[in-house]
């Protein structure tokens, strides 16, 4: 785990997500799921850009170690989801409307990790293969990560087999090579918390 400078799991829900899409407007493939907090997607796009979102915010939140956070998640069709970040990111939509900002009191240190943890997401979704949409690309990645949640803190290296049961087993079905390709994409975003 990313050793915690601050204590980012007492901000509240609202400013994280501010914070979370602060992070995301700097990013390259998931600038769109900063736009979707905020409502500035059309409806097709903001639909994907959502489901984009939800995903990376787990992904981010596993590598700062907030695991059991604000953002609670259950299983659902599109993969794992979260009504408190859904109803986060509406409040701070409407926070931002009334002028509201980050407060002074978020460090630069919790804004840094935060970003840290975008970037390392950003390149994950950048790992995508061609052919797979990002938004579905994400829930494969979400959902394996979300799936083997009861496993230790300690990541340790996937298996295809393993990692394809687990899949099927709750209603999952991708191709093979994207479920390889997800596993050395997560074994390298996981992976470098080891060092």
């Amino acid at each position: 785990m990313i050793e915690l400078v601050t204590d980012l799991d007492k901000v509240q829900p609202w400013v994280r997500a501010a914070l979370y899409k602060e992070a995301f407007e700097r990013t390259t493939h998931l600038s769109d799921a900063g736009k979707a907090i905020v409502g500035d997607l059309d409806k097709r796009r903001a639909y994907r850009a959502r489901i984009v979102l939800q995903k990376s915010v787990l992904l981010m939140e596993r590598l700062l170690g907030l695991s059991g956070g604000h953002f609670r998640y259950c299983w659902d069709i599109i993969g794992p989801y979260s009504t408190e970040l859904a109803d986060s990111a509406d409040q701070l939509r409407i926070l931002i409307r009334l002028g509201y900002g980050i407060p002074d009191d978020v460090s630069e240190e919790q804004r840094e990790e935060i970003r840290s943890a975008a970037q390392d997401v950003d390149r994950a979704a950048g790992s995508r293969p061609d052919e797979l949409p990002e938004d579905e690309w994400m829930e494969l990645l979400a959902s394996i990560v979300y799936l083997r949640s009861d496993e230790p803190d300690e990541w340790s290296p996937l298996n295809k087999d393993s990692v394809c049961q687990m899949l099927r087993d709750n209603g999952k079905s991708f191709c093979d090579d994207h479920i390889v390709q997800a596993i050395e994409t997560l074994n390298d975003l996981f992976g470098q918390q080891r060092g």
